[in-house]
């Protein structure tokens, strides 16, 4: 059996659950989580004996040289750290923002003028001057191969790639009928930040809203700042219909209880930013950069409320072109309409199935470890 090493040192320790998911019935591939202290702590529901947490990065080298291939979950800055690895080990390095990774061969000023947070603008140059990042860039074209989250974005970022490969990180775990016919739940997943999904958009239709059925919009993340908390909490005292409730967090989130809402909702609602930003550069929903919205929809089986320019391959969802195609969505929901629009993923979780995400995930593996 051959060994696979996952490291992740950044942001993206959700997906480090959908990695367990995948590769947890399999008898390919062992599989071992290096991860940060600040990751550790958010890993509460994989098993321990998984997981070895690195105080210093220097001691990594001396862990991976009894596995077969490292997979890297995140690479968005200290690039010179994992240059001994891309030389000494088989690789896939995971791409979140393709337009960061390969098209912006410097950065743009324009976006410090565009960004109003202080705070934020100082990281971004901390990171330009003192990590050099756009300088340091180039070592990630050392690694082994290129792992992206959806085959839109692989198509869209072609020409831009070497080495690619379309890594089903995300599968359907289920496909299943909401028994409650009093309301129906429509679940906004996600932290609660104007940057990257319209909440602006959402607060401002839903007082207007006279739905035919019982709604409850729950906002399913912590909200960004404390700014935004008041926001949500002064939004939750706004006067709606008799026919909305509004359910807000106002701290993190556990697993379990993000898992619990999710699957007992009936939609998704997903009023993303046709374009957002990554240090500085622009990124594309759906064409250069894929949403966590996407994968939530696969994987609990639900039908997404989706602005019409992020398109899901194989996956029935609902489109709005603006404001007013939104309300008449959010309006006219009824448990029969559910229950109609449901029906029609069930061909579509067959393709998602967890173990043709496994055994697709395999054979990357083995075509990374053979090169």
């Amino acid at each position: 059996m051959k060994n696979v090493a996952i490291l992740e040192f950044e942001t993206h320790s959700h997906l480090l659950y959908l990695w367990d998911r995948i590769l947890q019935d399999q008898n390919s591939y062992q599989y071992h989580f290096f991860v940060s202290k600040n990751i550790n702590k958010q890993l509460r529901d994989i098993t321990s004996t998984k997981i070895t947490v690195i105080e210093h990065f220097i001691d990594l080298n001396n862990k991976l040289f009894s596995y077969d291939l490292v997979i890297i979950n995140t690479l968005h800055r200290n690039f010179e750290k994992y240059a001994l690895i891309f030389e000494n080990y088989k690789t896939l390095l995971l791409v979140h923002n393709s337009n960061f990774y390969f098209k912006s061969a410097n950065y743009k000023f324009i976006y410090l003028f565009k960004n109003f947070n202080v705070q934020l603008n100082y990281y971004y140059l901390k990171l330009i001057y003192k990590e050099k990042i756009y300088k340091n860039r180039s070592i990630i074209n050392r690694a082994g191969g290129f792992g992206v989250l959806s085959e839109e974005i692989l198509n869209y970022n072609s020409n831009q790639y070497k080495n690619k490969y379309y890594v089903p990180l995300f599968y359907n775990k289920s496909v299943e009928i909401s028994p409650n016919q009093s309301q129906i739940k429509i679940v906004i997943p996600g932290n609660i930040s104007q940057r990257r999904r319209d909440y602006d958009l959402i607060f401002k239709i839903l007082p207007e809203l006279a739905p035919k059925a019982n709604l409850c919009f729950v906002f399913l993340g912590k909200p960004e700042n404390i700014k935004m908390q008041k926001k949500l909490e002064n939004f939750s005292k706004s006067k709606f219909s008799n026919r909305i409730q509004i359910k807000y967090y106002s701290q993190w989130i556990s697993q379990k209880e993000f898992d619990a809402e999710m699957f007992s909702s009936h939609y998704l609602l997903c009023p993303l930013h046709k374009e957002t930003s990554f240090y500085l550069q622009k990124e594309i929903y759906g064409k250069t950069k894929i949403s966590g919205n996407e994968t939530d929809c696969i994987y609990y089986g639900k039908i997404g409320i989706f602005p019409e320019f992020y398109k899901m391959k194989n996956w029935d969802n609902l489109y709005y072109k603006n404001q007013q195609d939104l309300i008449n969505i959010l309006e006219n929901i009824t448990f029969e309409k559910y229950i109609e629009d449901t029906k029609g993923l069930l061909k579509n979780a067959k393709l998602f199935s967890q173990s043709n995400a496994s055994k697709h995930m395999i054979n990357v593996f083995d075509k990374l470890i053979n090169v």
